[in-house]
């Protein structure tokens, strides 16, 4: 359809992999032999309905927690079936995966990343080094405000596109996956996401009133 400024704009609908797909994707990524395959893939279609992003994550947290390993006698990559499955009833949303993903996240960049996903899905680097320098401030370390300067914060958005939570777009960033800005969301309380919507808004009531 047409956009208000004429920009055509096309949706694709992507429907969730079935069986076969997964297994397809899942045996390169892992390593493992047929074997195997077919198992893990009824389990990950198990734990994300087929859906391509839940995939990718629940792959990542099987290598980084290293459920699998190497059997010499048959010289192929197997996973731990026991181990992957107490993951499952641990962890059992994509949320989980990665709010636990987020807090191996140094303070400073989950804390930065938690104001930006307030601001939105896109926002401005500028707003958000802004606002996280505002409530670094309010923080004492031996009885001072810490202070962090802007440039260790715009490099705390970096680590943040290294590890894959956001992507850049010259002075403005974005989350990677709608997910993850709910992920980091979800870490705020009711109390403090109130305030910081609040200041928020007049930042960006402020920053208006300068460009008019």
């Amino acid at each position: 359809f047409q956009s208000q400024n004429g920009t055509t704009v096309v949706y694709i609908s992507l429907e969730n992999l079935n069986l076969k797909s997964i297994t397809v994707i899942s045996s390169p990524q892992l390593q493992l032999n047929p074997k195997n395959s077919n198992a893990l893939g009824k389990l990950i279609a198990w734990k994300t309905l087929g859906n391509s992003f839940y995939i990718q994550q629940f792959l990542t947290t099987l290598d980084r927690d290293r459920m699998k390993f190497h059997d010499e006698q048959f010289l192929s990559w197997v996973y731990d079936t026991h181990k992957t499955k107490k993951r499952t009833l641990v962890s059992d949303s994509v949320t989980e995966l990665l709010s636990c993903k987020i807090r191996r996240l140094g303070f400073q960049t989950r804390t930065i990343l938690k104001i930006a996903s307030l601001i939105g899905y896109f926002f401005p680097a500028n707003i958000v080094i802004e606002l996280a320098i505002g409530e670094f401030n309010k923080l004492k370390k031996n009885g001072k405000s810490l202070i962090i300067p802007a440039q260790s914060l715009r490099l705390s958005l970096e680590k943040a596109v290294i590890k894959g939570f956001l992507e850049r777009k010259k002075e403005q960033y974005q989350f990677s996956h709608d997910k993850i800005q709910s992920a980091f969301q979800s870490l705020i309380s009711k109390r403090s996401r109130e305030k910081l919507h609040l200041k928020i808004g007049r930042k960006f009531l402020c920053q208006r009133s300068k460009s008019s």
